[in-house]
């Protein structure tokens, strides 16, 4: 079957040939809906995924906000300046560190249009215990989304060749406290839990990782997924096929659309 009959099969998926065309795309529909959600409301919210799929998409999308900024006047500097951003979770490093998402979405976007410090939302990861700081991260976006019953307007999302997505690792375990036995496997379970954040650990690796459980993304306006690498492509076979062990099959929002390379597909 070739490349545009299967792609004609599929559900809200935009296909590119590389990663270049990709992020391309997903950036002006991004672009698009901050400005009206900035026009609408005056302000506006992102959950921003970290990997290496994202970077170029934020660096084409600094630009465009850099140019409607100054294109428009008070208009495009309310983009910069009226958005909040957020992280769908972390690598336990500080934001310096170069495995760091906060530092790569910080360097390829937030730092290129001055978004104000007050609209970064960091986990502070690297400080303290990761118990404590998903527990206070849990706070912020509580008091943020919850408070106000407020929604993202985008929740950015990626996928990794074992089908996780945010940190859901199917081999990890949620940790609830620093006690040994205060942790639970990671599994769709977590869609029940009443938490917006938890801390992961990866037995395997012995590493940490902050996340955001299902529970605000999937409240977002548009959820859109950046997946690129053959090495995914089984993962996303079955994630067309809904396979609900899969952890990136736990995440969509009220619209969800997939942004795709031809190496999904290829054979």
């Amino acid at each position: 079957m070739d490349r545009q009959r299967e792609t004609n099969r599929l559900h809200n998926v935009s296909l590119s040939r590389d990663t270049e065309q990709l992020s391309e795309k997903a950036a002006l529909v991004i672009h698009s809906i901050l400005r009206s959600a900035v026009k609408k409301r005056s302000r506006a919210s992102v959950i921003l995924a970290g990997g290496n799929t994202p970077k170029r998409c934020y660096e084409i999308l600094a630009d465009m906000i850099h140019r409607y900024y100054y294109s428009n006047g008070a208009e495009g500097k309310a983009i910069a300046e009226g958005t909040d951003w957020f992280f769908g979770d972390e690598r336990w490093v500080e934001a310096a560190h170069p495995m760091s998402n906060e530092g790569m979405a910080r360097k390829a976007l937030l730092s290129a249009i001055n978004a104000p410090e007050d609209k970064i939302h960091s986990w502070h990861a690297g400080k303290g215990h990761p118990v404590e700081r998903a527990t206070e991260y849990d706070r912020v976006l509580a008091e943020y989304f919850d408070r106000d019953s407020l929604s993202p307007d985008i929740a950015i999302m990626g996928m990794g060749p074992d089908g996780h997505t945010l940190s859901l690792f199917p081999d990890a375990n949620i940790v609830f406290s620093e006690n040994p036995q205060g942790k639970v496997p990671v599994s769709r379970d977590v869609l029940n839990l009443d938490r917006n954040a938890v801390a992961i650990h990866k037995p395997e690796e012995d590493e940490w990782r902050l996340t955001m459980t299902p529970r605000i993304p999937n409240r977002a306006e548009t959820m859109i997924f950046l997946i690129h690498g053959s090495e995914k492509r089984s993962a996303f076979m079955r994630l067309k096929k809904n396979d609900d062990t899969l952890p990136a099959s736990w995440l969509k929002g009220k619209e969800t659309f997939y942004f795709i390379t031809e190496s999904l597909l290829e054979r």
